[in-house]
């Protein structure tokens, strides 16, 4: 009886029908924002919720039930329209497609995928703006895992050991080889960051035609989330915390704020330069090759792309 009610309430929810899954760093916002001005899909507020990735810790998490999820994300005005969410970390986590997929069994699965001699140095930039990494090298950074692994050297303001793991966040293979064992090819769309870079255009019609709607014309494809620096750490700290807040998010939504909007993001933008991106070292080139060059030629192998040029 219980599984029964359970299976009833959760056809009562609106739920997501496709999921940008990750990775973090390869254009899942400016994809994210693209199709959140179609005027037949609903977007996620917030754009990555956080909540099948269940092996991630209570604080990195913004719900905790899949009632809270869908209530919040995904409100009655989202029923006749088609539903997507871009949590980055569902692709990385060992749990999270599994959860997804016993809430939504037909789930279209979304991927984008990155060179990680870019993806590694663009991720710890990001990390260190949300203050999640403290050590300002990305190459020491990425020497420091091992330790991590351990409990040593984790920042205070860091909210998950799973960011930190940049190994593990690039093994795009190993995340790949786990999605293709549990989702059919039909209902999965890989978007290579080359590709999308190339042209966004065609990365958004290719999507929407996944997802079986007519793209609408969009006169400027902006990338929505370039490499920052930011300006005052504490004002960072202070967005963050309020970005969290069950009011803000609710308030935002009863405004008519879409993604990227309103008045915490804008503070955010003014707190924020933008940056170029710089290239690493051989030495660094060199350790991320011998960590991944495995995965790398699993990724190959699943996709029959040539990746020889990744690493």
């Amino acid at each position: 009886m219980t599984g029964r009610l359970f299976l009833s309430t959760m056809s009562e929810l609106n739920l997501p029908q496709f999921f940008i899954l990750g990775a973090p760093k390869c254009g899942t916002t400016s994809l994210a924002a693209y199709l959140a001005d179609h005027p037949k899909v609903y977007f996620s507020q917030p754009k990555e919720p956080n909540y099948f990735n269940m092996d991630f810790s209570e604080s990195h998490r913004k719900f905790h039930s899949l009632d809270s999820y869908a209530n919040a994300c995904f409100p009655a005005a989202s029923k006749d329209l088609l539903r997507g969410e871009a949590t980055v970390w569902h692709l990385v986590s060992d749990v999270a497609i599994e959860e997804i997929l016993k809430a939504v069994p037909q789930a279209r699965c979304i991927v984008m995928l990155r060179d990680p001699k870019e993806l590694i140095p663009s991720l710890h930039a990001t990390l260190l703006r949300a203050l999640t990494e403290d050590v300002h090298d990305a190459h020491q950074a990425f020497l420091l895992q091992d330790q991590r692994r351990q409990g040593k050297h984790i920042p205070a303001t860091s909210r998950n050991l799973h960011q930190l793991l940049y190994t593990e966040v690039a093994s795009l293979g190993k995340q790949m080889q786990r999605l293709q064992s549990l989702v059919p090819e039909n209902r999965i769309h890989c978007i290579w960051f080359d590709d999308f870079k190339a042209s966004p255009k065609a990365a958004y019609e290719s999507t929407c035609g996944f997802l079986g709607i007519q793209p609408e014309a969009i006169e400027t494809f902006s990338n929505h989330n370039p490499r920052k620096v930011i300006h005052a750490k504490w004002l960072a700290w202070v967005i963050g915390r309020l970005s969290q807040s069950k009011w803000i998010r609710k308030t935002k939504q009863s405004l008519g704020f879409t993604m990227g909007k309103g008045p915490l993001s804008t503070l955010s933008q003014l707190n924020s330069k933008e940056v170029a991106s710089e290239g690493i070292s051989l030495n660094f080139q060199a350790d991320i090759k011998e960590a991944l060059s495995e995965d790398v030629a699993l990724l190959a192998s699943l996709t029959g792309r040539n990746l020889d040029h990744w690493l």
